[in-house]
C-alpha cells in the first residue's frame, strides 16, 4: 500500500455505557473527532478509550 497518513479518526464514547439520546437530550451521545494517533514507519499507535466506537480512515501520502 505504500506510505499511509492518518486521514481521520471518529470517536463515538460516554463514560455510562447504558447512555442514550432522547428527545430532551438529543446530542447526549455523538460522534466527534477523535484524538487521533502517530504513524511510525509500518505501525499506526491510537489511544481509543474502552467500549467506544472509532473510524479511523489512512490515506497514501501523496509523494
Amino acid at each position: 500500500m505504500g506510505a499511509l497518513r492518518l486521514e481521520e479518526h471518529i470517536l463515538l464514547h460516554h463514560d455510562d455505557v447504558k447512555a442514550t439520546n432522547t428527545e430532551s437530550t438529543p446530542f447526549n451521545v455523538y460522534p466527534v473527532q477523535g484524538p487521533g494517533g502517530v504513524i511510525d514507519g509500518d505501525k499506526a499507535t491510537l489511544r481509543i478509550p474502552a467500549l467506544s466506537w472509532n473510524v479511523i480512515r489512512f490515506a497514501p501520502v501523496e509523494k
